[in-house]
């Protein structure tokens, strides 16, 4: 490892795989929506297949009741129907089991859990994702305007850096850690907008336990259980979040049961929505934040220039993270193969 043993000098280093972009909010506006464009469209297409299943005979055999995809739609189409197909095995007497109309209705509504959930760990990746990004901007701007790096930030800049740091980038627990204002400011960041109960507007958050910082941390987590333990709640997933998740069900206790050991979390519309709006929550606020932080240099998509308008509908490109009059040895570390050369 080159310069493993020396300290990253006053400059950042963005290593490949994190945005190139000095608008991370832009970039997580644009994953959001299609994540949300996705997840709606595929909750409507199996509303309305479902919606038709009702209306059919459920002993109805399903390739019959598919006919006009699993035998005249697109190739695809046709191979997910023999997949489905063989799905269901064989029956004791060693004949292919033949779905009906009530499997397929069945299986839809099973699968509306596995696209929540899906969607749900997409997103958690797309927050991670624009946090990284967020933290290369915010310690350039502190270097740019003069307030300089705390040890923490220099350690930061560090894990960040492809010379000095380790194999990965730093994720979210590290941010948190090393910007400790980070993680006490969305501590104090409620959760959702509106009391689910109330409708009033929430100012602070409910508890200790139910907060931005926390719901984040969970979503987090919930997202490494999905990949690593195929869903299944673990114990120190339970006893770490078990506080916050029986107040996040509140409001919707009469149909969402609590965690439950070796168990699968059953995700419904309303968790869904509950998990959006925490993270676009903590987002915006960091974004200000960064604006704020950088003089409007960074954060928004006509940065370097200043902001005109805080609403950017059309996927406008944002400038690189790094361009001309912005940190010099940063600058310089990406358009420059001799300063490149000689500080290796």
């Amino acid at each position: 490892m080159i310069h493993q043993k020396n300290k990253l000098p006053d400059m950042v280093i963005r290593r490949s795989g994190i945005w190139n972009s000095r608008a991370p909010f832009h970039n997580f506006l644009l994953g959001q929506r299609a994540i949300h464009r996705s997840y709606n469209v595929l909750t409507l297409a199996i509303s309305q297949l479902r919606y038709d299943a009702s209306q059919d005979d459920p002993n109805r055999d399903a390739q019959r009741f598919l006919k006009n995809v699993a035998s005249h739609g697109e190739a695809t189409a046709g191979k997910a129907w023999q997949g489905y197909k063989v799905s269901y095995g064989r029956d004791s007497e060693g004949s292919a089991r033949r779905p009906k109309v009530s499997d397929i209705s069945k299986d839809l509504k099973e699968a509306l859990y596995d696209v929540r959930e899906a969607a749900v760990v997409k997103y958690a990746s797309l927050f991670e994702s624009f946090s990284q990004c967020w933290a290369l901007n915010l310690l350039l701007s502190k270097l740019e305007n003069g307030t300089g790096w705390t040890l923490d930030e220099r350690k930061l800049a560090e894990n960040f850096s492809p010379v000095h740091g380790k194999h990965h980038a730093p994720g979210w627990p590290i941010i948190t850690q090393r910007i400790p204002e980070l993680r006490s400011g969305l501590s104090n960041l409620p959760h959702i907008n509106k009391d689910v109960a109330t409708g009033a507007v929430m100012t602070m958050p409910l508890s200790s336990d139910l907060n931005a910082f926390t719901s984040i941390k969970f979503w987090r987590d919930f997202r490494n259980i999905v990949v690593h333990s195929s869903g299944l709640i673990t114990t120190t997933f339970f006893n770490e979040h078990r506080a916050f998740f029986d107040q996040l069900r509140v409001p919707y206790a009469a149909y969402i049961p609590p965690l439950e050991l070796g168990q699968h979390l059953k995700f419904f519309d309303d968790v869904y929505l509950a998990m959006a709006r925490t993270h676009y929550k903590a987002a915006f606020w960091m974004n200000n934040w960064l604006e704020k932080e950088s003089g409007e240099r960074r954060g928004h998509p006509q940065a370097p220039h200043p902001k005109t308008t805080d609403y950017f509908d059309k996927p406008v490109s944002a400038s690189p993270l790094l361009v001309v009059g912005d940190h010099p040895k940063s600058y310089q570390w990406v358009t420059d193969s001799a300063f490149r050369a000689n500080f290796l």
